[in-house]
């Protein structure tokens, strides 16, 4: 049921593998930094901006822990979830409104 709501009408799915940490990639207009995985590797830490705004730090998010953001200057809500970490490798997801399909997301 939860997927269905982000892969729903209305919102992009992307999925992501990252490999190298402290290696910034770029999903939908959002940066995504992952800086850290903890030795148990259940938490991690990022660095998350769009093209308008400053870096914003999130430290030890759990694995399945939701992260949102809002584009700065629109009401679109993404959001960002780590489902696998490894010792030096993250999977995940990033759901944004299909609003931003101009933004090179497919």
């Amino acid at each position: 049921q939860e997927l269905a709501r982000i892969k729903g009408p209305g919102r992009l799915y992307k999925e992501f593998e990252i490999t190298q940490l402290q290696k910034p990639i770029v999903l939908c207009g959002i940066t995504l930094n992952f800086e850290d995985i903890s030795p148990s590797q259940t938490q991690y830490s990022v660095k998350l901006r769009d093209d308008l705004s400053d870096w914003v730090e999130k430290k030890n998010v759990y694995l399945n822990e939701p992260i949102y953001w809002y584009y700065t200057g629109r009401r679109d809500l993404a959001e960002v979830l780590v489902k696998q970490a490894g010792a030096d490798s993250l999977r995940g997801y990033l759901s944004v409104p299909k609003t931003l399909d101009s933004d090179g997301c497919r």
